[in-house]
């Protein structure tokens, strides 16, 4: 992670220290870039890159949680009734958040811990997909099933964005807007292995 521009540090050797971008330089002019070692094989209590990236990961799912309680009597009405063209569309951009929620959890992974994104074409998919092969020996933030079922509500939001909202047709949309929350309780419920420390000296 950058360090902040022109932060005061303790001084080292004598000298006052100041960083500025990835170098310290001290009161003497000499510049020496810094070397930092990020160990991102497993969550350590005392790991500063874990902690920033379960902070930031909590906030994304305290936004994704937030998705839900507006649409539950909407939700609730259509699991019984299928919704007019303006609830269709309700729905649909309630699914387009609910996987920029997920995907976003997935690029601050990436980021945070030191991996490439993803690019070209391809890319969101291909994130999703790395989810389930992790670099090194850290633990996989998905398994492959549960990739399966988020590539569903990733297709969709590509459609979403594409398509013309006349053509949107509940028979295709109903499954996933009703197994939106379960979908969220596994994400959460795999992050929080994710999380968990290894065991066994790894």
């Amino acid at each position: 992670m950058l360090l902040s521009m022109s932060r005061r540090v303790s001084p080292l050797a004598g000298f006052q220290v100041t960083i500025i971008g990835r170098f310290w330089v001290t009161t003497e002019g000499t510049w020496t870039k810094i070397t930092t070692s990020r160990d991102t094989s497993r969550p350590k209590g005392n790991s500063c890159v874990w902690d920033s990236v379960r902070e930031q990961v909590t906030l994304e799912r305290g936004q994704l949680h937030r998705l839900f309680p507006v649409y539950r009597p909407l939700l609730e009405k259509c699991a019984v009734t299928p919704p007019n063209d303006i609830e269709l569309y309700a729905f649909a951009a309630i699914l387009h958040s609910f996987y920029n929620g997920i995907e976003n959890i997935f690029k601050r992974v990436t980021l945070e811990l030191g991996d490439a994104m993803p690019g070209g074409e391809s890319w969101h998919k291909d994130l999703l997909d790395s989810m389930t092969r992790p670099p090194g020996d850290r633990n996989s933030v998905l398994s492959p099933e549960l990739a399966r079922r988020l590539k569903e509500y990733m297709e969709f939001r590509h459609v979403f964005r594409h398509a013309y909202t006349f053509n949107l047709r509940w028979d295709r949309l109903k499954t996933l807007v009703l197994g939106c929350e379960e979908a969220l309780q596994l994400v959460e419920s795999e992050l929080d292995r994710f999380f968990e420390p290894r065991t066994g000296g790894q």
